[in-house]
């Protein structure tokens, strides 16, 4: 599956924000605030996807949009 192969499946779900990025550690250069209790992870795994799931090599970010009308 190409990352092609993935944007035109999440836009036929309605879902237009979609990113791929590669899962390299690009820890920050000073902490980070909790800004997501739901993300996983405590430290470096964070920032770290292969931590999580070994052998991963793209993590792909979507954006769901919320109603708040």
């Amino acid at each position: 599956m190409t990352s092609e192969d993935i944007r035109i499946y999440a836009a036929s779900l309605g879902l237009d924000a979609v990113g791929i990025a590669p899962a390299l550690y690009a820890a920050p250069s000073k902490p980070v605030a909790d800004v997501c209790p739901l993300t996983s992870g405590t430290g470096a795994e964070r920032f770290s996807p292969d931590r999580l799931l070994p052998g991963c090599q793209s993590v792909i970010v979507i954006a769901f949009p919320y109603y708040a009308g």
